[in-house]
């Protein structure tokens, strides 16, 4: 059964029922004590949670359902997953994942979701839009076909060179004929 008043002096209630430590805490702000049987100091939400309401599993956590990081009341406890404490929380990763549009408003559903290779969730028409934009402003040295100029050749011209792929082949062999 939960106690309605903390069982420890250090503890205070405040007006939303949370049981707030007076004692040590960490950067955070949750609320740590020494335990002389480990010799170590442990987390009081975590020792109030299994001593009040039962152990907590292996690879699971205690969620403050309260938001409040230095309550110890277990009735403002919950055992969760890393993943689901994580999503419940307020950081990036958090806030991304409870997205469900892209920011230029694109839904990430169906056909226009893509998972990049590193994981995150990528929007198709957004990344279409880009590659068009791309390509307008990084056009190619040349957009137009221009021929070769070679006397008498009327093949396109490879990329930045002014002859045909035919002409620079020829080109090379002579070159090798002369070096040999």
């Amino acid at each position: 059964m939960l106690h309605a008043t903390p069982p420890d002096p250090m503890l205070v209630v405040d007006d939303s029922g949370c049981w707030l430590w007076l004692g040590t805490s960490q950067q955070k702000g949750y609320g740590m004590r020494w335990d002389p049987a480990a010799k170590r100091m442990v987390y009081l939400h975590r020792v109030n949670y299994e001593h009040f309401v039962a152990a907590i599993p292996d690879g699971y956590q205690i969620d403050h359902l309260c938001k409040t990081p230095p309550c110890c009341n277990p009735a403002h406890l919950e055992v969760v997953t890393p993943r689901e404490n994580t999503l419940r929380g307020d950081a990036p990763s958090a806030r991304q994942a409870r997205q469900t549009h892209c920011k230029n408003g694109h839904p990430f559903a169906g056909e226009n979701l893509r998972i990049t290779p590193g994981g995150r969730r990528a929007c198709r028409t957004c990344a279409s839009e880009y590659q068009r934009e791309y390509r307008k402003t990084h056009e190619r040295k040349y957009p137009d076909p221009s021929p070769c100029i070679a006397e008498g050749c009327d093949e396109i011209r490879y990329r930045g060179d002014r002859r045909c792929l035919k002409h620079i082949a020829a080109d090379r062999r002579a070159r090798d004929d002369a070096e040999t």
